[in-house]
């Protein structure tokens, strides 16, 4: 595995405790504006966990199944999976019973386990498909070396709640989250039945509605795939229209991926200075940036990366599985 690809996980260095706060708060304000009016996304109002709001992603702890085997064990082919998801997200029938409560456990006690870094735990908890949506790896093995080679951004959950089921006995929890300090994400977590115990198995994106008095949008893109060792005059990721933004309460990266295959676009910022410029492709070395935010993207398929509080400062947007990959962003203030 590529040096490239095993930093796809890494994190901000531990900030300041004020910076985290608020950025949190801005984000939970939001949430809590929003959970009341969500019935024509989620059909029910979602909570926030028991001691909201919260300064950082502290995490309860990690009730690994009995008997967790080795990662490759616990990701063993017998698991179930579900009807892989294609298009509009599926309709689902409200739950409100001891089921209800099994898959909000099930969701925390994957992110309990991933925040305090056991990560056999996590995959046993998850199936190969959600692996390969978050991770694009499809080995077992691969994904704990990932996972254990650098630090991981943590999850911070801000609401959760309206279970569904289906007819095909998947059951899914809505869940709204920040993944590192600036990432804010509103999902559908689908979950299977192995062994009497709830899998999560696939994460459908829902409409991020987070609060804030400015926003921007810049949109991005893939045309091709393209195999490690990608020289820069061949770089398949770029930003459509411009790469420089003004500073705004909510940034969103719009990402297409014009290939066939899988691409997991990672954003990090580099410095603090608009003025600085940016890496070259063919000297980039992205463990030296800061994890800002993750966007995975199946081939043929687009979404966004919703970004809180980002600050002026040069950004780097590169596909860790394409060496060469680099598409610059700048931040600036406003005009004066």
């Amino acid at each position: 595995m590529s040096e490239s690809q095993r930093t796809r996980g890494r994190r901000l260095p531990e900030p300041a405790m004020a910076t985290l706060v608020a950025i949190v708060c801005v984000a939970l304000v939001g949430v809590l504006a929003l959970v009341g009016s969500r019935a024509g996304v989620a059909g029910a109002q979602l909570t926030p966990p028991a001691g909201s709001p919260v300064a950082s992603p502290a995490a309860g702890p990690c009730e690994a199944p009995e008997g967790t085997p080795a990662a490759t064990e616990g990701m063993a082919a017998e698991q179930v999976e579900g009807t892989p998801l294609a298009g509009a997200v599926p309709e689902g029938t409200p739950v409100e019973n001891a089921m209800a409560d099994e898959a909000i456990a099930a969701a925390e006690n994957f992110v309990n386990c991933w925040n305090a870094g056991e990560f056999e735990a996590a995959l046993a908890l998850v199936t190969p498909t959600f692996v390969e949506q978050r991770l694009n790896v499809g080995s077992p093995d691969e994904a704990l070396e990932l996972l254990e080679e650098e630090d991981q951004p943590q999850f911070t959950i801000l609401a959760r709640g309206n279970v569904l089921s289906y007819d095909d006995g998947r059951t899914s929890v809505d869940i709204i989250y920040l993944f590192g300090e600036h990432q804010y994400v509103e999902a559908r977590w689908f979950m299977v039945t192995a062994d009497e115990q709830l899998l999560i198995d696939q994460e459908a994106m829902l409409p991020p509605r987070p609060e804030g008095e400015t926003s921007a949008v810049i949109s991005f893109s893939i045309a091709e795939d393209a195999e490690a060792g990608t020289t820069a005059d061949e770089n398949p990721v770029a930003f459509d229209q411009t790469s420089e933004l003004t500073v705004a309460d909510i940034v969103t990266l719009h990402g297409v991926n014009n290939g066939e295959e899988r691409h997991i676009f990672t954003l990090v910022q580099f410095g603090d200075d608009p003025t600085m410029g940016t890496p070259a492709a063919d000297e980039f070395d992205p463990t030296q940036g800061e994890f800002v935010g993750q966007l995975s993207l199946a081939g043929g398929e687009q979404g966004d990366m919703v970004l809180l509080s980002l600050q002026p400062g040069v950004y780097v947007l590169y596909d860790p599985a394409v060496e060469g990959s680099v598409a610059p962003l700048t931040i600036v203030e406003p005009a004066a």
